[in-house]
């Protein structure tokens, strides 16, 4: 494949994984929640502190709320969303790497997922730069995995 085709290809990609973000085709599984592995949802819930880092972070390199003109609310919401993911996040990670249990978590995780999905739900109505729906997808494939456990 030529040069030009794979970067046809990222483009197309790209956009397709933007398209699906706004129109919020990212779905939780529907299975039945998977055997409890502590190492595993452990390990899992440790990356989730740095990708909403990094998801807000993108999302404060971007131009400011209102910018193009809209209002900016949404930005707003969605930012603060992130900002208590990434709190939110930070406790699941600790209480889990001390042993606590599914019981003891799942507050902490169900938290984290009306979070992500009031998030998604802003996201639909603003427009979000590349960085920002790769960081946004990357921590909903985390959220996702965890989800399986809980």
């Amino acid at each position: 494949m030529g040069k030009s085709n794979v970067s046809r290809v990222r483009t197309a990609t790209a956009f397709v994984s933007a398209a699906a973000l706004a129109a919020g085709l990212t779905v939780f599984s529907a299975t039945a929640t998977a055997h409890w592995d502590q190492e595993a949802v452990t390990t899992i819930a440790q990356q989730l502190p740095a990708a909403t880092e990094k998801l807000y972070e993108a999302l404060l390199s971007q131009p400011p709320p209102g910018f193009g003109g809209g209002d900016g609310d949404g930005d707003n919401e969605f930012s603060d969303n992130v900002r208590l993911m990434h709190s939110e996040s930070m406790h699941l990670a600790s209480e889990l790497k001390k042993g606590k249990s599914q019981a003891q978590t799942k507050h902490a995780f169900q938290r984290i997922k009306e979070l992500n999905d009031d998030a998604k739900e802003y996201a639909r109505e603003q427009f979000m730069e590349a960085p920002v729906t790769s960081h946004f997808s990357a921590v909903e494939k985390l959220i996702e995995q965890l989800a399986h456990f809980y």
